[in-house]
């Protein structure tokens, strides 16, 4: 007997018990025609409490059926359906759910016009839908009702940074995080990337570095910040983060490339060309490791031979858009394995032309 079934059916004898001994409930609701409505709230209330939200639902649901007083129970069912839909993979089924959601909960909204609950509900469902102007409607609003709300503050900030492409408005939001959060290190690495993004180095490096002095091991911001140093030709700083990353993760390619990088500086070419085909020996990062080998052929005048590691690089990114990326704005992407690429192909005739600076 699974397990779900099994609480069921414990259930199902507890309320049983109740209503025989008729127990009654204490909870914070109206008065309801059946007590039974109120014992299903207060097994979905305990069932939301343990983050079960599925069964939690399922019991705000019998309430509903049971009894036409039950009050913010289509509050209470969008908000776990929000939350159960967090780490659930793209599909039907969550798109299903998250409609659900954003039907009751704009329900809710009609019977409670501009509850912040409701809007930051509302907020997270259509940015877990990838609806993002709607997610940032129902953020503002939010924040309109509680100025001091640095969660969505913070996802308006990473939405205008990640999806919209719109900096400058991103990096409002995160200093208003800071200004509010100062020494939450956490924030400081959306800072060092919009900073970066802005082509901001000093600022964002001096923001990786709060980052990392509470996550030193963090290799996503040892590479994000020996790529500023690289940008501001500071090699002896890039060279100490790159190998600091490598301890723990000794296959990152970003990490390798940005090692490849230093080394074109010092003109150690067989080393950066030997980096270069080590990543290209991964599949899914193949394009980095040609855009070094394209680099080296530049630097020794060999065009012809620079131009078809170009367009291996080229065809290696498509390749993997097609298969894995559906949008270069995929947030649940972490490493930017799509948005690196949809990047790469975006300025690709540019970065080609662009003077070696090594």
């Amino acid at each position: 007997m699974s397990r779900r079934k099994t609480q069921y059916i414990i259930l199902a004898v507890l309320l049983i018990t109740l209503i025989f001994l008729n127990i009654k409930s204490h909870l914070p609701y109206p008065t309801l025609d059946k007590n039974l409505a109120m014992l299903y709230i207060k097994a979905g209330d305990k069932f939301s409490a343990g983050e079960s939200y599925e069964l939690a639902n399922f019991y705000y649901k019998a309430a509903m059926k049971t009894s036409n007083k039950t009050y913010w129970l289509d509050y209470n069912i969008g908000k776990n359906i929000v939350s159960e839909c967090w780490n659930m993979p793209r599909g039907r089924a969550k798109e299903k759910k998250l409609n659900e959601a954003v039907e009751r909960l704009q329900n809710e909204l009609i019977k409670h016009p501009n509850h912040s609950h409701i809007l930051a509900q509302l907020g997270h469902a259509y940015y877990l839908l990838e609806d993002y102007d709607n997610a940032i409607k129902y953020y503002k609003l939010t924040i309109e009702k509680d100025p001091k709300w640095v969660y969505g503050i913070n996802k308006l900030a990473f939405i205008y940074s990640h999806v919209k492409d719109e900096n400058e408005i991103a990096l409002g939001y995160i200093e208003k995080v800071l200004s509010i959060e100062p020494n939450d290190n956490e924030y400081y690495f959306l800072y060092g990337w919009i900073l970066s993004a802005l082509k901001r180095y000093d600022d964002a490096i001096k923001a990786y570095n709060k980052y990392l002095e509470k996550n030193p091991d963090s290799v996503a911001a040892l590479v994000n910040i020996s790529g500023c140093e690289i940008s501001n030709h500071d090699y002896d700083s890039a060279e100490k983060h790159v190998e600091h990353g490598l301890k723990y993760n000794s296959h990152s390619a970003y990490l390798l490339s940005n090692k490849a990088d230093i080394l074109l500086y010092k003109h150690k070419f067989d080393e950066a060309a030997a980096i270069a085909n080590e990543i290209n020996k991964r599949y899914y990062s193949g394009y980095i490791g040609y855009i070094t080998l394209a680099k080296i052929e530049r630097y020794k005048g060999n065009k012809v031979k620079a131009d078809e590691y170009y367009q291996m690089a080229k065809e290696n990114a498509k390749e993997y858009c097609i298969k894995y990326c559906d949008k270069p704005y995929d947030l649940s992407d972490n490493n930017g394995n799509c948005s690196n690429r949809y990047d790469f192909l975006e300025h690709f005739d540019e970065n080609r032309a662009k003077p070696l600076d090594f």
